[in-house]
Formats: structure tokens, C-alpha cells, sequence
């Protein structure tokens, strides 16, 4: 992953983790909500003004937030940081997967040797995810468990290239790289 994807990925998690919106973030950085956007989109780049300023801002040194989101996350301080709802993240987190890779919950169901009914209460928040789930997603997609907790974005980002699903005639296949 390049150095500007990382630091996109580490302010959409700590910008998550503090249920702050992109708007509050330019606020603190003195700039438009539109600079804030275009440059977590990728269409402008962050400086090395803009990492210092949000260093500031979440109080975490610039080299953990180039880090990216599991360091930076795990250096915000505790002042800062909101209870996040890991289930709701994780839940999120294997469904963005799941679409990236082309699966269906009957396939990952079948990787994870669970029927695709526990996988739906699971992914329909009726049911806990376990640890132990955890560690098979995590092996599954060949994505730590720390990295699977960082959020969707991050996660996808992570997702080995063998394993992405491209979208053909209306429905995801996998296709050779």
C-alpha cells in the first residue's frame, strides 16, 4: 500500500474512532470540508503540513500516524478515544470483504465450516461474532485481526490482489490476475 493510501486509511479510522466528520477535521486544520474530502479521496495530495496538523489535532506523532490506522489507533490517547462498537465495525468490515472478494455468505460460510444461516444472523448483528471467528475471517482473507478491526476501508485495502473479484456481466467473478 503507497504512503498517501496508508494516511487516507489512518484519518478515515481515527476520524471513525472519534465519530468526528470530515468537516470537524478541516475545522481544526483550517480548511474548507472540500479540501478535507478531495484529499481522502486521492484527487489531492496531504502534505507534510496537513500530517503535522493532524497530529495536533489527535495528538499522536506524525510517525505512528504514517504508521498507519492499527499504530495510529493504538497511540490515540485515551482522552480521545469513544467505546466503538467492535461488532458493528466487524460486521461491516466482512460484508465490504465479502463483496470485494465476490463471495456470498454461503461461501464464506463454507470457508469457515459454519452453515450460511449463522453467518446471516451474524452478519444481521443477531448473533455474536466469536473470537475464534475472528481468526478464521482473519486467516481466511489473509488479513490480521488487528487490520480487520481498523475498519472496512483498510480492510479492503489489505485484501490480497488474488483474492479481489472483478465485476463482469452484472455479477462479481473471480478472474485470474
Amino acid at each position: 500500500m503507497e504512503i498517501e493510501e496508508l494516511f487516507r486509511a489512518t484519518v478515515a479510522a481515527l476520524l471513525r474512532a472519534n465519530a468526528e466528520h470530515q468537516s470537524s477535521l478541516a475545522q481544526a486544520l483550517g480548511m474548507t470540508h472540500g479540501a478535507v474530502s478531495l484529499k481522502q479521496s486521492g484527487k489531492t495530495a496531504w502534505s507534510l503540513r496537513d500530517v503535522s496538523g493532524v497530529s495536533r489535532h489527535y495528538g499522536i506523532p506524525a510517525a505512528d500516524l504514517m504508521s498507519g490506522p492499527t499504530r495510529a489507533l493504538e497511540r490515540l490517547p485515551f482522552r480521545r478515544r469513544l467505546v466503538i462498537d467492535c461488532e458493528a465495525l466487524f460486521r461491516d468490515t466482512v460484508a465490504a470483504l465479502r463483496r470485494e472478494a465476490g463471495e456470498t455468505q454461503a461461501d464464506l460460510a463454507d470457508a469457515l465450516g459454519v452453515t450460511q444461516g449463522a453467518i446471516s444472523l451474524k452478519q444481521r448483528g443477531k448473533t455474536a461474532w466469536s473470537l475464534r471467528d475472528v481468526g478464521n475471517v482473519s486467516r481466511h482473507y489473509g488479513i490480521s485481526a488487528s487490520d480487520l478491526m481498523a475498519g472496512p476501508e483498510y480492510a479492503v485495502r489489505l485484501l490480497p490482489r488474488m483474492r479481489r473479484a472483478a465485476l463482469i456481466g452484472g455479477r462479481q467473478e473471480v478472474v485470474p490476475v
